[in-house]
């Protein structure tokens, strides 16, 4: 396959970054595990291992196995999503550009180099830009959100979460012990303040304001101490559920702005330290 970007990750930035590339023309693959726990499923491409197909900004995708499901729905402009391992997705799409959008958070990258594709992109902390990767995006909120990395890191994952309405942190649900989590609630589902949204074991889970269910992971899952359950949004509309949020949509120009100046650099045009490229270090 000639000139594809792969994605590892189809939560909702890798998705973000997915359909901001597939409307700039790009052909994407995205790479997401059936095991990995996607909360904001109603944008998130990886949805489509469950679903067998989502439709995101008008951009479908579907699961695909093998390299000919690959081809084929990349020649119908779709997005495949590689439900199998991450090398057999390497040794199928044998990629022109790689972007990591797990968002891990970690402070070491692992299964992620530069020997991967011409140019690796990587979203966040864990990754150094001239060492493990090419290029770093700072995903951090603040004035660094989408800067373009050329070398050192990114800022240490800082915690910040956007307001919205003025709620921050307390929009966002999490397990406090390892369990099952089990809930009748559904994206989308409007709740009222002290509302049971779910619970692991006996412990319950109350929503602290009124609003809507704008992600959730499914009931029956097992999560893990500290992982994220729910994300109510207060605004209480149901297009906040199919909506990227500000800094997904900042992270994904920023990607297609480094990749776009990669190739320029690489046809002989423009150098990344022009002007034209105002945020890069």
């Amino acid at each position: 396959m000639e000139r594809v970007i792969l994605i590892k990750g189809g939560a909702d930035i890798g998705t973000a970054v997915a359909v901001r590339l597939h409307q700039a023309s790009r052909q994407v693959v995205v790479a997401e595990s059936p095991r990995t726990t996607i909360l904001r499923r109603a944008i998130s491409f990886g949805a489509a291992i469950d679903l067998g197909e989502i439709v995101v900004e008008g951009v479908r995708a579907r699961p695909a196995r093998t390299a000919t499901e690959t081809k084929s729905l990349l020649a119908q402009q779709a997005v495949p999503v590689w439900t199998r391992s991450w090398s057999a997705a390497l040794k199928v799409v044998h990629p022109q550009v790689l972007v990591d959008a797990r968002m891990a958070k970690r402070e070491k990258n692992v299964e992620t180099s530069r020997d991967l594709a011409p140019l690796v992109i990587g979203l966040g902390p864990g990754f150094t830009a001239g060492e493990d990767v090419d290029l770093v995006i700072e995903t951090n909120h603040g004035p660094h959100l989408g800067r373009i990395i050329m070398k050192g890191a990114a800022e240490p994952y800082s915690g910040v979460v956007s307001l919205v309405q003025g709620r921050g942190r307390e929009r966002y649900l999490y397990a406090p012990t390892d369990g099952t989590f089990l809930t009748t609630k559904e994206i989308g589902t409007r709740i009222e303040s002290d509302e049971v949204i779910g619970r692991i074991g006996r412990e319950e889970f109350r929503a602290q304001f009124p609003g809507i269910v704008r992600g959730i992971v499914k009931s029956g899952t097992f999560v893990r101490k500290g992982q994220k359950l729910a994300d109510v949004d207060p605004r209480g509309v149901e297009s906040a559920t199919r909506a990227f949020t500000p800094r997904a949509l900042k992270i994904a120009e920023a990607v297609l702005l480094a990749i776009e100046e990669w190739e320029r650099r690489e046809g002989g045009g423009a150098s990344p330290c022009t002007d034209s490229t105002e945020g890069l270090r």
